[in-house]
C-alpha cells in the first residue's frame, strides 16, 4: 500500500490538478509521513501555490518529511496518466 501512497503523491505533485479532483484524504493514507505531506499540499493549494517539487522544499519541515530526496522519491514514481483510473471519484 506504501508503494500507492508513494505513487499517488508523487502524481499529485507532477499534475497539481488532480488533488482538486480526488476523492481521497489525507487521513485515508497508511502512512503518517504520507498523511503529513497531503495536508501540506492541501493547504499550499488552497494558499493558492503550487506543491511542486520546488515549493515543497521550501517547507520549514521538510526534514520531517524525508527532506529533498524523499519527495523527489515520490516524484519518481508518479504516473498521472493511471491517477483516474486509482484515486479519482
Amino acid at each position: 500500500m506504501i508503494i500507492a501512497e508513494k505513487a499517488f503523491l508523487g502524481s499529485l505533485m507532477k499534475a497539481e490538478y488532480l488533488l482538486k479532483d480526488t476523492v481521497i484524504q489525507p487521513e485515508q493514507l497508511e502512512s503518517t509521513r504520507h498523511k503529513e505531506i497531503m495536508r501540506k499540499m492541501v493547504e499550499l493549494t488552497r494558499a493558492g501555490k503550487n506543491i511542486d517539487l520546488i515549493t515543497l522544499s521550501t517547507l520549514p519541515d521538510l526534514e520531517s518529511f524525508g527532506g529533498m530526496s524523499y519527495l523527489a522519491e515520490l516524484l519518481s514514481y508518479a504516473d498521472p496518466k493511471k491517477f483516474d483510473g486509482k484515486a479519482h471519484s
